[in-house]
Order: C-alpha cells, then sequence, then structure tokens
C-alpha cells in the first residue's frame, strides 16, 4: 500500500470540512416538535374560556393549512363591511 503525502489528506480532510460548513448553514431551522396548543384557562362559573392570540392563528394556520386555506376561502368573502349598528332602527 503506498502512503500518501500528508499534505494531500489535509486537503482531502480541509474540503469536506468545507462542504459540511456550507451544507450546515444552507439548511433552514426547523419548526419545534410541539403541537399548537391553545391552552384553556377555567375562569369563575365552571366556564373554559380560550385566549386566541394572533401568534397562535399563525400557529395553527402553519400546522394545519387546509384550515388557512378555509379561512381564506370562506372569511373574507363572507365577512362585508362595518356598518353601524344603530342606522338600522331609525
Amino acid at each position: 500500500m503506498e502512503k500518501k503525502p500528508f499534505f494531500i489528506l489535509a486537503n482531502v480532510y480541509m474540503k469536506h470540512l468545507i462542504l459540511a460548513q456550507a451544507a450546515s448553514e444552507s439548511q433552514k431551522k426547523g419548526k419545534p416538535g410541539q403541537l399548537v396548543d391553545p391552552r384553556p384557562e377555567a375562569v369563575e362559573g365552571g366556564e373554559i374560556k380560550i385566549r386566541i392570540t394572533p401568534q397562535l392563528v399563525h400557529d395553527i394556520f402553519d400546522e394545519y393549512p387546509i384550515v388557512a386555506k378555509a379561512y381564506s376561502d370562506n372569511v373574507p368573502s363572507k365577512v362585508g363591511p362595518f356598518r353601524p349598528f344603530r342606522p338600522n332602527y331609525y
């Protein structure tokens, strides 16, 4: 078996390190493994209250794309412009 010079082995190793570094930098950061959890709260009278924050809505839309599609297909078209309540009764 022929011995290879040290600088050739070092060069191969450096190329491997450079490729590994480039691969790790080009990868996107993944989502956490935690599921969307709205965390219900108990309030007086035995009722349960769920706070829906904008971040929770965003997380739900990311986790369940079908919910985002249903929202975009139905909600903006079904909700009309704001109309004041009182003028209807004058």
